[in-house]
């Protein structure tokens, strides 16, 4: 499944964001970056985290604010949706299950 599929159910409801994560490759962190230094909160940041097969990922509850008065909504609003089927849905505990570790960690 990817965020195309689940565009039409935005903003997702809490309990239901808490079970994904986001996954996407390095051209679209380098644009989620840009994005929110252009359009984005100044106190409020999305924070993509390494996994170990070299893509990034961020929590889904993120999912929660993208809609009308939500905190990421202006951000959220400057994605390209036609990337949104580049943007991987995948179980929460198996993208954490894949988070690069510091060495020696």
């Amino acid at each position: 499944m990817t965020l195309q599929d689940l565009a039409g159910q935005l903003p997702l409801a809490y309990a239901e964001s808490l079970e994904i994560a986001l996954v996407f490759g390095d051209s679209l962190a380098v644009r989620l970056d840009e994005i929110q230094q252009a359009h984005g909160c100044p106190w409020l940041r999305v924070s993509p985290v390494r996994l170990t097969d070299g893509r990034w990922m961020v929590a889904g509850d993120m999912l929660t604010e993208v809609g009308p008065g939500g905190l990421l909504a202006e951000g959220f609003s400057h994605l390209d949706a036609t990337r949104f089927s580049e943007i991987e849905i995948v179980p929460m505990a198996e993208a954490v299950a894949m988070i690069q570790r510091p060495a020696g960690e």
